[in-house]
């Protein structure tokens, strides 16, 4: 991969999705799906994907803010494609196999997953709320 913005956003992205980086192979196909993503991005939307490629734990923190306040983001965009990737590829299919459990265990993944997203979901306002506000009043980065 020949940028290393992209292999970085890769393995990041990679890693809040499956837990594990992204193969050779699917980093390759991230790198050319980025010529199907919206040629042009508000400052707004290079900012929240910039915060989000510094770390699995902050790509949950943005990722839960843009899935409410940003829906049609970059992120959102660069997200869809690397998941469609991943579950694609021989080796990070598996991830997206369902898992076997009883129904009380489902319900409870469930509870768990609603609850990391509402605290995931308050420390994006807390922390990118500001400034996403900011860099769309600005445009900052045009």
């Amino acid at each position: 991969m020949a940028d290393p913005r992209l292999a970085r956003e890769t393995d990041v992205f990679a890693r809040y999705l499956i837990g594990a980086p992204a193969g050779a192979c699917a980093a390759e196909r991230y790198a050319a799906g980025h010529a199907g993503l919206p040629p042009t991005c508000p400052a707004a939307g290079r900012v929240l994907v910039g915060v989000a490629a510094v770390h699995p734990l902050l790509t949950r923190i943005a990722d839960a803010y843009a899935r409410l306040l940003a829906p049609r983001s970059l992120l959102r965009h660069k997200l869809v494609l690397l998941l469609a990737i991943l579950e694609s590829s021989a080796g990070s299919h598996a991830a997206f196999a369902p898992r076997p459990g009883s129904p009380l265990g489902v319900v409870f993944r469930l509870a768990a997953t609603g609850a990391v997203f509402a605290v995931c979901l308050v420390a994006g306002i807390i922390l990118l709320g500001p400034l996403h506000l900011i860099s769309r009043v600005t445009g900052a980065g045009r």
